[in-house]
């Protein structure tokens, strides 16, 4: 689940981006009660993000309807700290969706 935190931390960075990030919306899928403390560290970080008022941020929760999100991407960011199998990146390829993954071993 340190996925989504990763993401997020990178996206704390923005301002080193300057415009670039401008405009910019992080969507995070999956987040859905399972790891309360873990989602409390991510929504602190939103905030900040907020504050900066550069990227806006979306807790969309769990979702079956991948497709769906897929088609509303520009780009899928899978941040994992393990990954065993990233199916979602496969799915991901199927649609013709950009991704940005970190190297971890599986």
């Amino acid at each position: 689940a340190a996925g989504q935190s990763i993401a997020v931390a990178v996206f704390q960075r923005s301002d080193q981006l300057g415009d670039a990030a401008a405009g910019v919306e992080l969507r995070l899928v999956g987040l859905s009660g399972y790891f309360p403390d873990y989602e409390a560290q991510c929504n602190e970080a939103i905030d900040r993000l907020h504050a900066a008022g550069r990227v806006r941020v979306t807790l969309a929760g769990f979702s079956e309807d991948v497709a769906g999100l897929l088609a509303s991407t520009d780009a899928l960011v899978v941040a994992s700290s393990s990954e065993s199998f990233p199916q979602v990146a496969l799915q991901a390829m199927a649609a013709r969706t950009f991704i940005v993954a970190t190297p971890v071993a599986g």
